[in-house]
């Protein structure tokens, strides 16, 4: 298969859709599952989860610090997010070691301060709290 090319299934591996290596300008879109709801007034539940889309802003101007792509549009809809992506694979071939080191330091760095975002969601949930907007990058 040829880039550009489809197969018609509806999800494929990103191999086969974006070749290593490759620049290129890309439209993203993740959604959720199960009718839950990312971000503002959610009508089922009756909760708002407005401060979620601050967390989402940041997450992708994070990582598009973190690996070679440029972030040129985003969305961040009420079940789901789009985001118009440049992938930058040149730039990202003259990186020094020591740059791809430090780079792949700070996505750990983020792993852990989400891994203890959710943890304190959880506790706030057990305790029946007001969840708070992240502030800090």
């Amino acid at each position: 298969m040829r880039l550009g090319e489809h197969s018609g299934a509806l999800t494929q591996a990103r191999s086969s859709l974006v070749p290593a290596g490759f620049d290129g300008y890309y439209h993203c879109v993740t959604r959720c599952v199960r009718r839950a709801w990312l971000c503002g007034f959610d009508p089922l539940s009756g909760k708002n989860f407005d401060h979620r889309r601050d967390w989402i802003e940041h997450r992708l101007a994070d990582l598009a610090e973190i690996f070679a792509v440029s972030i040129w549009s985003y969305a961040v809809m009420s079940n789901h997010v789009h985001a118009v992506i440049e992938i930058r694979a040149e730039a990202a071939r003259d990186w020094p070691v020591e740059t791809v080191s430090r780079k792949v330091k700070s996505l750990g760095q983020l792993r852990r301060i989400c891994a203890q975002l959710r943890s304190h969601r959880n506790s706030q949930r057990r305790t029946g709290s007001k969840p708070q907007r992240c502030k800090a990058r």
